[in-house]
C-alpha cells in the first residue's frame, strides 16, 4: 500500500501554486496583457494544475466525500449548477475577439468541412 502522507506533503503545495499561476496568467489574458509565450505557459501550467488537482482529490478522497453529507455543501453545489445553467443561456456577444465569423463559428466550421 502506498503511504499517502508523503504524497499529501507535496501535492497540496503543487496544487496551490499551479492554481495561482493559472489564475494570474488567465487574468492577464482576459485583460489582454500581452507577454511572450503567456498563452502556451498558461496552457501547460493548466495541464499541470489539472493533474495535480486529480492527485489531490485522490489523496484526500475520504475528506472530499464527507463534504457531501453536509447541507451547506449541497446548497453550494445547487447554487453553482443553477448559476451555470443561467449563464449558459445568456451567451456571449458577437463582438468577441474573433467576431461572428471567428474560427469556432458555425459558418466557418461548415466551410472547412465542405473543403
Amino acid at each position: 500500500m502506498v503511504d499517502m502522507s508523503k504524497w499529501r506533503a507535496w501535492i497540496t503545495p503543487i496544487t496551490v501554486w499551479t492554481f495561482i499561476v493559472v489564475a494570474i496568467t488567465g487574468i492577464m489574458m482576459l485583460f489582454e496583457l500581452r507577454l511572450p509565450y503567456i498563452k502556451g505557459f498558461h496552457e501547460w501550467i493548466g495541464l499541470a494544475f489539472a493533474i495535480a488537482g486529480l492527485f489531490h482529490l485522490i489523496t484526500h478522497w475520504r475528506t472530499f466525500c464527507s463534504y457531501f453529507t453536509r447541507r451547506e455543501t449541497m446548497l453550494a453545489l445547487a447554487g453553482v449548477v443553477v448559476l451555470m445553467l443561467l449563464l449558459s443561456f445568456i451567451g456571449g456577444d458577437e463582438k468577441g475577439p474573433h467576431g461572428p465569423n471567428g474560427p469556432n463559428s458555425p459558418s466557418t466550421a461548415r466551410e472547412s468541412f465542405e473543403e
